[in-house]
């Protein structure tokens, strides 16, 4: 869903050179509302108030589920 390019968020390793690799979920959040091409979505806005959701893609199903420790799982 979110399809960032590595060096708009920072990823990329030859500029990020004894740095952390990772960028934290605000900081992807925020290069995403500045790029016109990524939309962010809110796990809420995918799950309500249900603890999964089946999205298809093309002729697959995909589960993303919510864990109780609140993280999520996206299965096949």
């Amino acid at each position: 869903m979110v399809a960032l390019s590595r060096a708009r968020v920072g990823l990329n390793m030859t500029e990020n050179k004894g740095k952390s690799p990772l960028r934290s979920a605000a900081d992807v959040a925020d290069a995403a509302v500045r790029s016109k091409e990524t939309r962010v979505l809110e796990s809420k806005q995918l799950l309500q108030d249900d603890s999964q959701v089946l999205i298809k893609h093309g002729e697959t199903l995909y589960r993303l589920q919510r864990t109780k420790e609140n993280k999520l799982i996206l299965t096949k």
